[in-house]
């Protein structure tokens, strides 16, 4: 039996009552925050992917290190100075990768889409109702961002030594100058 849009929405979806209650932030992510409509909502909960146009995801989004901070948001609809209230009632929740989260971040290298495996889902505002993103898949956001290092016994790219100033160095102190 096929379910519709409403009935999978019905069945991913769970009551918040506090941060205690969302999912925790996976390690080397930051959890962004976009207010939005219940129209866009859908549309990212249906697979399509986070668009947030030229520019910065920063231009569009809020940042936070620790859950007590967006249930902060999710409630109030304010973080520091800026109120997010007429934004819309539908709250999208994405976990990025601190490396993803910086190239979005650059104005010079973002590409203006995020993958839908970042969306973890959407917060109504007037319900506390979190609806999960099917396509959400922390570790494997990790996993395809994991750069390799070379361990001490591989060869790795030559450092060149630091550049040490050339001639004797004088202490100041010692030639009876204060020094501040």
């Amino acid at each position: 039996m096929r379910l519709n849009f409403k009935q999978w929405l019905e069945n991913n979806a769970a009551p918040l009552s506090g941060p205690q209650d969302l999912p925790p932030i996976p390690a080397g992510c930051v959890r962004a925050t976009n207010f939005t409509s219940p129209n866009t909502a859908q549309i990212l909960l249906s697979g399509q992917p986070f668009k947030y146009g030229r520019g910065m995801i920063t231009s569009s989004t809020d940042s936070f290190s620790n859950n007590d901070e967006v249930w902060e948001l999710l409630t109030t609809g304010k973080t520091g100075p800026f109120d997010r209230n007429s934004f819309g009632n539908d709250v999208v929740l994405m976990d990025v990768p601190n490396m993803e989260y910086r190239q979005h971040a650059n104005v010079a290298s973002s590409t203006g889409t995020l993958d839908n495996s970042r969306v973890l889902g959407v917060f109504n505002r007037q319900t506390s109702m979190l609806t999960k993103n099917a396509n959400y898949n922390p570790q494997k956001q990790i996993d395809q961002l994991q750069v390799r290092v070379p361990n001490r016994f591989q060869k790795g790219p030559t450092v060149p030594a630091p550049i040490t100033p050339a001639g004797p160095t004088t202490n100041a102190s010692s030639a009876g100058d204060d020094v501040w």
